[in-house]
């Protein structure tokens, strides 16, 4: 019959890699939670046209002028689309915002600073069609033609996500681990010199702890001076 191996109990170190290992993952995902704190708004398009009537050709008959036309202007418009990306180093969540818009109408009389354009304003129908011309990202179409002027959160980049645990964890667990393998590189050493110091001194016939003189003290059982065992 043969014998089933005897486990190896795991050693101190080996302990305390797998501590430091669990240690550094959970800092990571604390960290990478952390840096969802940290946005940067991106402007992905942006725009100024002058605001023309239609009358009859489109719902609220108006429209942004497009180049070469010699319609008469009835007012202006700036918008900008955008997005935030939140996270470090790599984006972890994305959020597309709502066109925001300034414009300036004569008839009937109207000026708004930097806000939504309403669903029911005149102005939104040409201002979309003025962005199917432009060539948005389509996640950001979708998200428009989904929510409208309504973005009530932002959405996951999954493998963002992975780089950037991946990444913190690697720094983390380096910076816990190199000082422990310097640590340990130093206990072995040290216990390899106080090895050789206790061969010296017992060589010498001192006491291997303390370097007393044993002289004349060859049948006790311990050192006089420390209390080592001597044998």
């Amino acid at each position: 019959m043969i014998a089933s191996p005897t486990p190896v109990a795991a050693s101190a170190w080996s302990r305390a890699a797998d501590w430091a290992l669990l240690a550094a993952l959970l800092l990571a995902i604390f960290l990478m939670a952390l840096s969802t704190e940290l946005c940067r708004t991106t402007t992905l398009a942006s725009g100024e046209s002058s605001v023309v009537r239609i009358d009859g050709t489109r719902e609220g008959g108006l429209a942004l002028q497009p180049p070469g036309s010699d319609e008469p202007s009835i007012g202006s418009i700036q918008w900008t689309a955008a997005y935030r990306d939140c996270g470090w180093p790599f984006p972890i969540l994305r959020q597309a915002r709502p066109i925001m818009a300034s414009w300036t109408l004569d008839d009937p009389p109207e000026t708004m600073t930097a806000r939504v354009v309403p669903q029911e304003h005149p102005l939104a129908p040409a201002l979309q069609e003025e962005l199917g011309r432009r060539s948005l990202p389509p996640w950001y179409t979708l998200a428009l033609e989904t929510n409208g002027n309504d973005f009530p959160g932002s959405h996951l980049l999954w493998w963002n996500s992975l780089f950037t645990l991946g990444l913190i964890w690697l720094i983390l667990y380096a910076a816990i681990r190199i000082p422990m393998a310097f640590l340990r590189a130093s206990l072995i050493l040290k216990r390899g010199l106080d090895l050789q110091i206790e061969s010296r001194r017992s060589g010498s016939g001192r006491c291997p702890g303390c370097g007393y003189s044993l002289t004349g003290l060859d049948m006790s059982e311990r050192c006089p001076e420390c209390g080592t065992l001597l044998w």
